[in-house]
């Protein structure tokens, strides 16, 4: 232990000196005389070899000098964490207060006593070196977030550009937006084109938020262009994914009270026999509009996919012969206090409009649910303009 003692007085300095070579800890004892010449020292200071772990200044008589001698460590990094002890007469309470507000952690009434010294020596240098641990665990907390942070948003920008573009034909166009609440999401989407007049839609929204829900939508991603181009059907595509899903986590579940499941509207577009072919697993009703104004919600299907294993799966057709949009969308566009009161909004925007690209439709209608209420899931939107 390093002990720095900053005392003017000849006779009470050596008796300090001898005290403090009685702590079985001390190593080293630097002396100075004047605040002047340890202030110069210490601001010389630039190693841990004579950092000192503990300063003991007397008051010199009330001097403005201590304070400034904290001020000048306060301001330097290597310095600022080392604990000053005052030897003050209680007779100089108010000038304590203000050497306290300046940096000065603990004060010794005099005339000392022994006893009194060292524990509280030992108690400062125990206090520093577990403020110093707690600084070094913090520094290590603060990279393991930084690199966690980076990590997520690099996870971010890879689930982000695995969604498919929008697809523009003659016959139909498929646009959809993505807002998540959290830097990753549960929610996902995915189209491909099957052959020339085909087109296979599904919308996926996992159980819960965050890293897992991500995780488990980026594990089924990988299956779904070569299922959906397999399997076509509907309802082999519903019952092959819950297959999956059984067979992915069948170890978990076995010593897990929760069950892995998501929600999910698959749809198979036909431009040539202009029919759409649909299953809805669980999740929130698609709505179709014909340019008659005419609606039809989207609800047939089965549970959601995972919860039930050999689960019965129904599909609906539905044939169209004029222009008409379709939307899809998970339920945190709907997950707000009155859900059929934003579902007949949704309706509303539908209706009025009709008319609109895409891009603008879904722009109006993420504008009006921002302004609703604070988004607290994910929201996923899918907007198909078919025309005859």
């Amino acid at each position: 232990m390093h002990i720095l003692l900053i005392h003017a007085i000849s006779a009470e300095r050596r008796n300090l000196i001898d005290l403090l070579k009685s702590h079985k800890n001390t190593k080293q004892i630097t002396k100075f005389k004047s605040i002047e010449s340890a202030n110069g020292y210490l601001l010389k200071v630039t190693n841990d070899t004579s950092i000192p772990d503990v300063i003991l200044v007397d008051n010199f008589n009330n001097s403005n000098k201590v304070l400034k001698l904290c001020s000048n460590m306060r301001k330097q990094t290597w310095l600022k964490y080392i604990p000053v002890l005052l030897l003050s007469d209680t007779s100089h309470m108010s000038f304590l207060e203000r050497a306290i507000n300046h940096g000065v952690t603990d004060y010794i009434n005099k005339p000392v006593h022994p006893t009194e010294v060292l524990n509280r020596i030992s108690l400062s240098v125990k206090l520093k070196i577990e403020s110093e641990e707690n600084r070094r665990r913090e520094k290590e907390l603060a990279y393991m977030f930084k690199s966690i942070h980076e990590d997520v948003e690099l996870a971010r920008q890879i689930q982000s550009g695995i969604l498919p573009n929008e697809i523009t034909d003659n016959n139909i166009q498929i646009s959809a937006l993505f807002q998540p609440s959290e830097q990753l999401s549960g929610d996902m989407y995915y189209w491909v084109k099957i052959n020339d007049h085909q087109y296979a839609i599904i919308l996926i929204d996992i159980v819960g938020h965050g890293i897992h829900a991500a995780l488990v939508s980026m594990s089924f991603r990988s299956l779904l262009h070569g299922l959906l181009t397999r399997v076509v059907d509907p309802i082999l595509v519903i019952e092959e994914l819950n297959d999956h899903i059984h067979q992915l986590f069948k170890q978990q579940n076995r010593t897990r009270l929760l069950n892995y499941y998501f929600t999910a509207l698959y749809a198979v577009i036909d431009t040539a026999e202009q029919t759409i072919e649909y299953v809805n697993a669980g999740h929130p009703d698609g709505l179709f509009i014909t340019e008659q104004q005419d609606l039809l919600l989207m609800n047939e299907g089965c549970p959601p996919i995972g919860l039930i294993p050999n689960m019965v799966v129904k599909k609906e057709k539905i044939a169209y012969h004029s222009q008409t949009k379709l939307l899809f969308f998970t339920d945190g566009l709907i997950e707000i206090s009155n859900q059929k009161l934003w579902t007949d909004r949704l309706i509303s925007h539908l209706k009025q409009s009709f008319y609109l690209d895409n891009e603008k439709l879904l722009n109006r209608i993420i504008d009006s649910r921002n302004n609703e209420s604070i988004q607290n899931d994910d929201i996923c939107i899918i907007a198909i303009n078919l025309k005859p």
